[in-house]
């Protein structure tokens, strides 16, 4: 962690935890000094999913992959769900596989 002139700080690789960090600034003409002390938290990043948008012609099949990691993570649960009619998933290494034999017209939410 470092703090430039201009009291940015930076921490290219910050490691998680919490620290306490004591802020000392000194006044050059008079000598006098403050200091104030403040908590840094650094979390986890926890999971990144990622999924290009799927479309298809309702009669044809469709199939697309959903993507999932963590690098702070040794396991992964995955759910799926508002899941329509007919959709079936196959789950591989760090992504699910999405199938769906023949498409229906409508526009499923959560």
């Amino acid at each position: 962690m470092t703090v430039n002139g201009n009291g940015v700080v930076t921490w290219p690789n910050p490691v998680v935890g919490t620290y306490t960090v004591t802020a000392i600034a000194t006044d050059s003409h008079t000598g006098l000094t403050g200091r104030v002390p403040y908590t840094v938290a650094i979390t986890p990043a926890g999971p990144v999913i990622s999924a290009a948008p799927m479309r298809g012609v309702a009669g044809k099949p469709i199939s697309g992959k959903i993507g999932f990691s963590d690098a702070t993570s040794a396991t992964l649960s995955v759910t799926i769900s508002c899941v329509p009619v007919g959709m079936a998933f196959a789950s591989g290494p760090g992504s699910v596989t999405m199938f769906w034999a023949s498409l229906v017209t409508g526009n499923a939410r959560s």
